[in-house]
């Protein structure tokens, strides 16, 4: 009764006959329309900035149409949902880049440094930045540095502690190997607004740190001890894979060269920073950056290994799509949590997924699934290369197959 109901609503005729082909497309994937309508909205408001009250009111008219509609056997129906999706697509966007409350820390930050003491959670593992030590060029070499995002809760000013919030990249000079994503700290540093292009066709990093939601920076120089930890974190998801990653870590330094461990952190735990700027060029010029970048690639032959492993093990279909399908998506989440790795982690997911229905998972509509997926994340990943060029070579595999 369901297929024959959906299929009344796409104006297909019954079964014996044969459908339109632009029914019979939409019927094979209808989340195909939906991804491509929310996209659309999304590049709209990125280049128009259209209000988020005009996305709500399409919004509201798409499902205003989409009820009228209900008892017509046209496709009305359908793009009214396009609509719907697209409208809320657009609000999502533009809430996402310019709606901040009042208090946010974005607001206070000025191009001039200003010393400030703010109290908040860590919103991400501690990244350390290495910088090459004996380079000739180099009269005064720079120090290993630590980058990590804080979620603000409060800002001290005149003594006295006032609720903010608001995300703030922390750039500390030293290592932060104490602290963990979920701690609770205390900092003292320089609140900087960060930069726009200094040059035409520079990239722009104030709108590259928006697109996270990030609108100030602080600087903590020569020292980390600036960065006191109040609280231990609580345990949760992000936390747990957190110190997952830093056990991982720790084994890779402690167990390989120096040189080979940079290698295998990179390439093992998406962990970017490891190298220095002039290691990653060498596999720039080589042409074979992609390798140590976390992408759908690492998460294929990790995932095919497990299940040759299991099926070995004689563990049942089902129970072994469960187990692929959680052990992916923790690496994805793990290693970073970039587009390319979660598209490969949703699209193995869905395919799982059809294994325990018993049931068959289309690529069309497996490859919208994660688009937009990726896009709920983050829609101004949209935007990114990562992005693009890992949705553009699925896309090429699946429809140009023979």
């Amino acid at each position: 009764m369901a297929k024959a109901l959906f299929r009344n609503r796409l104006a297909l005729p019954p079964e014996t006959g044969e459908p339109p082909v632009l029914s019979r497309a939409i019927a094979y994937a209808p989340l195909v329309p939906i991804a491509a309508s929310t996209t659309a909205a999304i590049v709209l408001d990125r280049f128009l900035d259209v209000s988020v009250q005009a996305w709500l009111v399409a919004s509201l008219l798409g499902l205003i149409v989409w009820v009228a509609s209900l008892r017509r056997n046209d496709l009305l129906g359908p793009i009214a949902i396009w609509l719907f999706a697209g409208g809320l697509g657009g609000a999502y966007h533009h809430e996402w880049r310019h709606d901040f409350p009042a208090n946010d820390l974005g607001n206070i930050a000025a191009i001039e440094p200003r010393l400030v003491r703010v109290r908040g959670t860590l919103a991400d593992e501690p990244s350390v930045r290495h910088y090459p030590k004996f380079d000739p060029l180099i009269a005064r070499p720079r120090e290993d540095s630590s980058i990590v995002t804080i979620r603000v809760t409060q800002i001290e000013a005149a003594g006295v502690w006032q609720e903010a919030s608001g995300l703030v990249r922390l750039h500390v000079e030293g290592t932060l190997t104490s602290l963990h994503a979920g701690d609770e700290v205390e900092v003292t540093g320089w609140l900087y607004q960060p930069h726009g292009p200094m040059n035409p066709g520079e990239l722009d990093y104030a709108s590259y740190l928006l697109d996270d939601r990030i609108r100030s920076e602080m600087r903590i120089p020569h020292s980390p001890d600036s960065v006191v930890r109040l609280e231990p974190g609580s345990w949760s998801i992000g936390r747990i894979l957190g110190k997952i990653r830093g056990w991982g870590q720790r084994g890779i330094e402690e167990t390989l060269t120096p040189n080979d461990g940079k290698i295998a952190s990179a390439l093992l735990l998406g962990d970017n920073a490891a190298m220095s700027s002039q290691e990653w060029d060498r596999y720039v010029r080589t042409g074979v950056i992609h390798v140590l970048a976390i992408s759908g690639q690492h998460l294929v032959v990790l995932g095919a290994f497990l299940w040759f492993v299991l099926r070995i093990l004689r563990m049942r279909r089902r129970s072994a799509a469960i187990m692929v399908a959680a052990v992916l998506l923790a690496y994805a989440l793990m290693t970073g949590g970039r587009p390319s790795a979660i598209r490969a982690a949703v699209m193995a997911c869905a395919v799982c997924a059809a294994i325990l229905l018993r049931t068959r998972a289309l690529p069309a509509n497996t490859f919208a699934l994660s688009w937009l997926i990726v896009l709920v994340a983050n829609p101004t990943d949209l935007f990114t290369a990562g992005f693009q060029l890992s949705f553009l070579c699925v896309a090429i595999m699946i429809w140009t197959k023979k």
